[in-house]
């Protein structure tokens, strides 16, 4: 029983650490100020919308 309970929390432990790591590694940076003061055609050259999980959006560099 007690050896049930330690390999289910370090599984849960291991998927929190990859998703983690996951979210960390696929964070494209935010657009720069500089871009963001822009007018809006020269500002999409540089930037996109995207979305970031959580149901939040945000102006990154684009790829």
């Amino acid at each position: 029983m007690i050896f049930a309970l330690v390999t289910t929390s370090q599984l849960m432990v291991v998927i929190a650490g990859v998703l983690t790591a996951h979210l960390i590694w696929n964070n494209p940076p935010d657009c720069p100020e500089e871009a963001m003061k822009l007018g809006y055609v020269e500002q999409r050259e540089v930037c996109e919308y995207k979305f970031h999980g959580y149901g939040q959006w945000r102006w990154v560099l684009k790829e």
